[in-house]
């Protein structure tokens, strides 16, 4: 399958279906882009759990998938985070015990 064969399917799908290919079609190639930014920012800073704390108990997400967006949307003009990145904040988080995770819903602790 080549260029033109996908892109005469994608010209097929609805609306909504040719966003979340476009949604799929990002995430892959910032994945593939990964290792070479991890190259590039070994120097990067560790991320401030206290600042990210702060600024999640003002906001208060109240489900695991906003929760994520909202540790995400935090970084996206310093320097982006990996998924790899946002589940070790979020599990420092539940071991601070700032935040529970039960059943994909948020609870907070303080």
């Amino acid at each position: 399958m080549n260029y033109e064969d996908i892109k005469e399917l994608a010209l097929q799908l609805s609306y909504k279906d040719k966003f979340r290919l476009a949604q799929i079609l990002l995430e892959v190639a910032q994945e593939e882009q990964q290792p070479q930014r991890v190259i590039r920012s070994q120097d990067a800073p560790v991320i401030d759990l206290e600042y990210v704390s702060k600024r999640l108990l003002t906001s208060r997400p109240s489900k695991v998938k906003t929760l994520e967006n909202f540790i995400e949307a935090m970084f996206q003009f310093k320097r982006s985070i990996s998924r790899q990145e946002k589940s070790e904040v979020i599990s420092q988080l539940q071991q601070k015990n700032i935040i529970k995770i039960e059943k994909n819903k948020v609870i907070y602790l303080t």
